[in-house]
């Protein structure tokens, strides 16, 4: 049977889960072949399909319906939760802070403001300096643990020296390791940064479902209080819980967890769509509008099939939170230790599902894919680039966390010196404190939202890269360059 997905140009794309080995070198100055346009939302589904077939997007099925359906009944489960049982919260006195909310709320607005122009900035300095940012990252801890190690010694603590020697002797070793690596990281942080540059409505999509994500928070809270008070209505805690009430908790809890990380997943699959289209259909109008629609539409029921497993295991994390505290304060030091350990496996099973559901979400969003085939190609990918996609993430987070808490200190000191400046010769001039602190978190919040688009976007260039070079030769052919010339150094061996 004939690939589906060969032309007529002379040469046949990679499937899903399937890289090339070899990458032609494109000058952009020459009179390039043209190549039909490329449909990331139906290619990987059933073969046969025309070129123009593949373009229409009309084509495309909701996949794990079922999922989507379940989580639709629960939001309007929720909902009347909160309309039937919930109770309004009564204000029992006013704050004499409150008294000056409105320098408060300027103070914190002026925060925000600066976590989004410092995310702006960030992009830029990323850009130009990401290699530079990731070797200077490096050399931080390093320089950090071993001034960690002279403190120790100082204060007598000799083995907590070795330990922090030790750590800096790594990361000097773990640079060495990955110094030839730096300029492919560097090519593709600059390709996502550019991808996410000419789509801002990326960024706003992520900003979108944040926004949902504390609305809902507010619902889920409602309904919460509300179902507590009718099981309890004396409002003391219970001594203990029945098997119905508890089973009522724990879904509550896997509904707040599901929630937000269908949220945050399609902000994902949103970024990820419209990279993938500036990638492959560079003339495509508005990209992240058709990416939105298509999570919000054909991939919603993969998003929330995916998004479940993850809820789950925090559902049941949480308990095990209150188990182990309920056997602390009991002196059960047995039960409590060995329910830290269980926490602990279920902390490291979850990071790594939520790293996977990174990439297949990416695969759903280029492909339009189930979730379950999606999954299937991102372990095939995996298993033949697994540690290289790993190095690649973990120093794309060096500059990433950098850019987090640099926002954070630029926002905490603007809500500072602004609340110095709005409270000062008041009765509470010493509010600018805890408006530093609050400053913080929120420029922390605001630049780690433009971070995850850009964490988005650099996995949807990954995915691209390894397993169709041959198209992006074609529609991006500087950037395709880049990515040849870096890769030469982190694979010579390789005829590119």
């Amino acid at each position: 049977m004939s690939n589906p997905y060969a032309t007529d140009n002379g040469y046949t794309p990679a499937q899903p889960g399937q890289y090339q080995a070899a990458y032609p070198t494109i000058n952009p100055n020459q009179q390039q072949p043209q190549y039909e346009p490329y449909d990331p939302a139906l290619k990987g589904q059933s073969g046969g399909e025309t070129e123009e077939e593949r373009f229409n997007y009309s084509g495309s099925k909701c996949q794990d319906k079922w999922f989507a359906v379940l989580f639709l009944l629960h939001l309007v489960a929720i909902v009347a939760c909160a309309v039937i049982y919930g109770r309004k919260v009564v204000s029992t006195g006013t704050s004499p802070i409150l008294e000056n909310k409105t320098n408060i709320l300027l103070s914190l607005g002026a925060a925000a403001a600066a976590g989004l122009v410092f995310g702006a900035i960030w992009l830029f300095i990323m850009k130009k300096f990401s290699g530079v940012i990731i070797t200077l990252s490096i050399v931080l801890n390093a320089v950090l643990f071993a001034a960690m190690a002279g403190y120790a010694m100082i204060k007598g603590s000799v083995w907590l020296a070795i330990v922090f020697v030790v750590f800096a002797l790594l990361q000097v070793l773990y640079f060495y390791c990955v110094r030839h690596r730096i300029p492919f990281t560097k090519a593709v942080m600059g390709s996502a940064v550019s991808s996410v540059q000419d789509n801002p409505g990326s960024i706003n999509s992520v900003y979108a479902c944040a926004l949902f994500s504390v609305a809902w928070n507010l619902i889920w809270v409602w309904a919460t209080v509300g179902i507590y008070q009718k099981y309890y209505p004396d409002s003391t805690a219970p001594q203990s819980i029945t098997a119905g009430h508890g089973i009522v908790f724990f879904l509550l809890l896997v509904s707040f967890y599901w929630t937000g990380q269908v949220l945050k997943n399609i902000g994902h699959v949103t970024v990820s769509g419209s990279v993938a289209s500036w990638w492959l259909v560079p003339q495509q109008p508005a990209p992240t509008c058709g990416a939105f629609k298509r999570a919000m539409t054909t991939s919603f029921g993969s998003i929330c099939f995916g998004s479940l497993l993850v809820a789950v295991l925090q559902a049941v994390r949480a308990l095990l939170r209150q188990a182990r505290e309920q056997a602390r304060r009991r002196g059960s030091g047995g039960a409590a230790c060995l329910l830290c350990c269980v926490d602990c496996i279920l902390t490291q099973l979850e990071a790594l599902i939520r790293y996977f559901n990174m990439y297949a979400y990416t695969h759903v969003a280029i492909y339009g894919k189930d979730f379950i085939s999606s999954a299937k190609d991102t372990w095939r990918m995996f298993s033949q680039r697994g540690f290289e996609v790993l190095i690649n993430d973990d120093l794309t987070g060096l500059v990433l966390m950098m850019g987090c808490f640099l926002g954070a200190l630029f926002s905490a000191a603007v809500a500072g010196v602004l609340g110095m400046i709005l409270f000062k010769g008041s009765s509470q001039d010493e509010v600018w404190v805890s408006l530093t602190a609050i400053g913080f978190l929120i420029g922390f919040t605001m630049t780690a939202l433009i971070m995850s688009a850009v964490q988005s976007a650099v996995a949807t260039t990954y995915v691209v890269w390894a397993e169709m070079p041959n198209e992006i030769s074609q529609t991006r052919p500087n950037h395709y360059n880049k990515l040849v010339e870096a890769s030469r150094i982190l694979h010579p061996e390789q005829n590119f």
